[in-house]
């Protein structure tokens, strides 16, 4: 079994009720079959996780957190690959 954070946020996001929690992270591959399993709202950006580690990423990346219309009871906003530990 893995660990580490991004297995820590992925158990999480696992144990919030359907559409209480918005995951907004960067695309990535394995995007569709992480993001099946939730029951998050998920949010990827059009970018990868190593723009988003950029002074122009962050812009973005926060521009778009502030023009949610819902806002839900949490939200996490991480570049970290997680849902599995990997």
């Amino acid at each position: 079994m893995g660990g580490g954070i991004a297995r820590l946020h992925g158990e999480l996001a696992r144990r919030f009720p359907k559409g209480e929690l918005i995951v907004s992270t960067p695309s990535d591959p394995d995007a569709a079959e992480v993001d099946a399993g939730l029951p998050a709202i998920i949010d990827r950006l059009p970018i990868g996780a190593s723009r988003t580690k950029t002074l122009p990423g962050v812009l973005f990346w926060s521009r778009r957190a502030a023009t949610r219309r819902a806002l839900p009871a949490a939200s996490w906003y991480g570049t970290r690959r997680w849902g599995g530990g990997r």
